[in-house]
C-alpha cells in the first residue's frame, strides 16, 4: 500500500467519521435517497414521467407512511420516557437503601464466620452498589438528555427533510460527478466498489434493523405480559443498550432482576430472568447468520469492528467500524488495496 493510498485512506475515515457525527442528517438523506433511488427510476419509466416529478413523490409518500407508522408509537414513548425520568431520581434512592442493606446484612454474615474475608466481599459489594448507582444516575441523566434535546432533533429533522429533496432529485448528477473525480480506466473499478458498498451497508442497516424489531417486540411482550410499567420505554431503552457490543441486554435486565430478589418480589426476578435468557439465546443464535448473510462479511469481523469502533470514538463507532470494514472488504476485492508482507 502506497504512501499515496494511505494518505487518501486517512482522509476518507476522517470525512466518513464527520458524515457520521455532524453530518448525520445529510448520510441518513443520502442512505434513504440511494434506497429509494430503483423505485424513483422504475416508476419514473413505467408512467414516462420526468424525475422532477417522481422523485419528489416518492419521497414524500415515503415519509408520509413512516410518519404514519411511527407517530402513535414515537409519542407514546417519548411520553413514558419523560415521566420514567421524573421518577428516576426515587428508583435510585430506593435501589440504593435497599442494596446498602443488603451490603450490610452480607457483611455482618460474614464478619461471624470469615473475619478476614469479610471486608474483601464488602469491598466487592460496594463496587458492585456504586456501579447500580452510576448506572441508573446515567440512565436518569441519558432520558433527560433525550427530552431537553427535542429542540435540536427538529432542527436536525428540518435539515434532513430538505436535504432528502435536494439529494433525490440530484442524485444522478451527484454520482456522475463523483465518478468524474477518478481516470477513465479507474470509473469501472469505483462504480463495482460503490455497488458493493451499498448492498453491504444496507445489508448491515437492515440486519440491524430486523435483529432489534424481534428483540423489541420480545421484551415489550414480556415486560407487558409481567405488567411492568412504562413497558415501551423501558424495552425502547433495553434494545438501545443491546445494540452494544459485549453489554447486550443482561445490562439492565440482569441488575433489575437482582433488584427484584432483594426486594422479594420473585415473580417479575424470574420474569426477567427468563426474558434475558430468551433475547440472549434468539440474538447470539440469529445475529451471526443474519449479519453475515446480509453484508457478505464474517461475523467474527463484523463483532470486532463493532467493539473497537465503540472502544475507539463510541456510540458513533458501533457503525463506522463495521462500515470501513466493508469498504476495505471492496476495495481489496477489486484490486485497489493489497498488503505485500515481507518477513525476510
Amino acid at each position: 500500500m502506497s504512501g499515496k493510498q494511505v494518505v487518501y485512506a486517512l482522509i476518507g475515515i476522517v470525512l466518513l467519521y464527520m458524515l457520521f457525527t455532524v453530518g448525520s442528517p445529510f448520510l441518513f438523506a443520502l442512505l434513504i435517497a440511494v434506497f429509494l433511488e430503483p423505485l424513483i427510476i422504475q416508476t419514473a419509466k413505467w408512467f414516462k414521467l420526468s424525475r422532477s416529478l417522481v422523485s419528489p413523490l416518492i419521497c414524500s409518500l415515503f415519509l408520509f407512511s413512516l410518519m404514519a407508522i411511527t407517530y402513535g408509537l414515537g409519542a407514546k414513548i417519548v411520553m413514558e420516557a419523560i415521566q420514567l425520568s421524573r421518577r428516576a431520581p426515587v428508583l435510585l434512592l430506593e435501589a440504593s437503601t435497599i442494596f446498602n442493606q443488603a451490603v450490610n446484612q452480607v457483611t455482618s454474615a460474614l464478619d461471624k464466620l470469615y473475619p478476614g474475608f469479610s471486608s474483601r466481599i464488602g469491598a466487592a459489594l460496594g463496587t458492585f452498589l456504586s456501579t447500580l448507582s452510576d448506572w441508573m444516575a446515567t440512565f436518569s441523566g441519558f432520558l433527560f438528555s433525550l427530552a431537553r434535546g427535542i429542540p435540536e432533533m427538529l432542527l436536525s429533522v428540518i435539515v434532513f427533510l430538505i436535504s432528502f429533496y435536494m439529494i433525490s432529485l440530484k442524485l444522478p448528477a451527484i454520482y456522475q460527478s463523483f465518478l468524474s473525480l477518478f481516470e477513465e480506466e479507474s470509473r469501472r473499478k469505483v462504480v463495482s466498489v460503490l455497488e458493493t458498498l451499498r448492498k453491504a451497508v444496507f445489508g448491515f442497516f437492515s440486519a440491524q434493523l430486523v435483529l432489534s424489531m424481534i428483540t423489541f417486540n420480545l421484551v415489550l411482550a414480556g415486560l407487558f405480559f409481567m405488567g411492568v410499567d412504562y413497558a415501551l420505554a423501558t424495552a425502547f431503552f433495553i434494545v438501545l443498550v443491546d445494540v452494544l457490543p459485549i453489554l447486550g441486554a443482561g445490562a439492565v435486565l440482569l441488575p433489575w432482576a437482582v433488584y427484584n430478589y432483594l426486594t422479594g418480589d420473585y415473580y417479575l426476578m424470574t420474569g426477567l430472568a427468563l426474558l434475558l435468557l430468551a433475547v440472549t439465546l434468539i440474538r447470539r443464535i440469529l445475529e451471526p447468520k443474519v449479519v453475515g448473510d446480509a453484508i457478505g462479511v464474517g461475523a467474527l469481523p463484523v463483532m470486532i469492528s463493532l467493539f473497537v469502533g465503540y472502544k475507539l470514538i463510541g456510540p458513533v463507532g458501533l457503525f463506522l467500524g463495521p462500515v470501513l470494514v466493508i469498504i476495505y472488504q471492496a476495495l481489496r476485492n477489486e484490486g485497489l488495496i493489497r498488503f505485500n508482507i515481507r518477513l525476510d
